[in-house]
């Protein structure tokens, strides 16, 4: 991958009385000129580590389609 940035908002508190306040937002950003290297083979190897890792795992959306950014070159 040309670059990945893994961000973590860490919005839980210990004994949270309601999902909002025991819950964490992991995201996931991997820019690659090849939308074949970051698309469903990635997306999806991601989705099933985490739903057979962690308890109470869930997405806020699907996973997005690859697109060219501004710093990813076409080939």
């Amino acid at each position: 991958m040309a670059d990945t940035t893994w961000t973590l908002a860490r919005t839980d508190h210990e004994d949270g009385r309601h999902t909002g306040a025991a819950s964490a937002l992991l995201r996931l950003v991997v820019r690659d000129p090849s939308p074949d290297r970051c698309g469903r083979a990635l997306t999806s190897t991601a989705i099933e580590l985490a739903l057979g890792s962690y308890p109470g795992f869930h997405v806020t959306s699907p996973p997005g389609r690859p697109s060219p950014t501004a710093s990813s070159p076409r080939p």
